[in-house]
C-alpha cells in the first residue's frame, strides 16, 4: 500500500503543481502570452480574457490538489474519498473546457488520464485498507481473559 499512496501523492502533486503555476501564469498575463495560448481558445466561451480560467485553474485543480495531497499524507478518514471527489472534478473541469474553448491540447489529455488513475488508485487503496482491516493480524495474540486474582490476608500465627 505504500508505494499505491506514493504514486497517488505524486499524480496528485504533479496536477496540483500544474494547476497553482498554469493559473499564476494566467493570473499574471491574461492574454495566455506566457502559456502560448492563442485568444482563439476563448472563442464562443464567456470569457474574454484567461483571468477568470486562470483563477479557475488556481483554485479548482491547484489548490484542490494541493488538500487532496495533504488529506493523502496525512492518511485522514475518508482521504480516498477526497481522492475520488478530486479525480471526478478534475475530470469534468477538463471537459468542460475542452467544450467551451473546443480546443484539445496534450495537458488535457494528460489531465483526463491522471484523472481516470487516480480513481484506480483510490480504489485500490481503498480495497488494500479493507482487506487489511478484514484480515486477522499475523501479530496479535489472542490471550483469555485473565481470571480475577483475590488474595486472601495470611494469617500468623503468634
Amino acid at each position: 500500500m505504500k508505494f499505491l499512496l506514493q504514486f497517488t501523492l505524486l499524480v496528485l502533486g504533479f496536477t496540483a503543481l500544474t494547476g497553482l503555476i498554469g493559473g499564476a501564469l494566467l493570473l499574471v498575463d491574461k492574454t495566455g502570452g506566457l502559456l502560448n495560448l492563442s485568444y482563439n481558445f476563448l472563442s464562443g466561451s464567456p470569457f474574454s480574457s484567461f483571468f477568470w480560467p486562470g483563477v479557475l485553474l488556481f483554485v479548482v485543480i491547484g489548490c484542490g490538489g494541493v488538500l487532496a495531497c495533504i488529506n493523502t499524507y496525512k492518511r485522514r478518514p475518508n482521504f480516498t474519498k477526497v481522492i475520488y471527489t478530486y479525480a471526478v472534478v478534475l475530470l469534468l473541469f477538463t471537459i468542460g473546457q475542452v467544450y467551451i474553448t473546443d480546443a484539445y491540447t496534450t495537458f488535457n489529455s494528460i489531465y483526463i488520464l491522471f484523472a481516470l488513475l487516480l480513481i484506480l488508485l483510490g480504489w485500490l487503496i481503498n480495497s488494500q485498507k479493507h482487506l487489511q482491516h478484514a484480515a486477522p493480524s499475523s501479530t496479535a495474540t489472542h490471550h483469555m481473559p485473565k481470571k480475577a486474582h483475590h488474595h486472601s490476608k495470611r494469617h500468623r500465627n503468634r
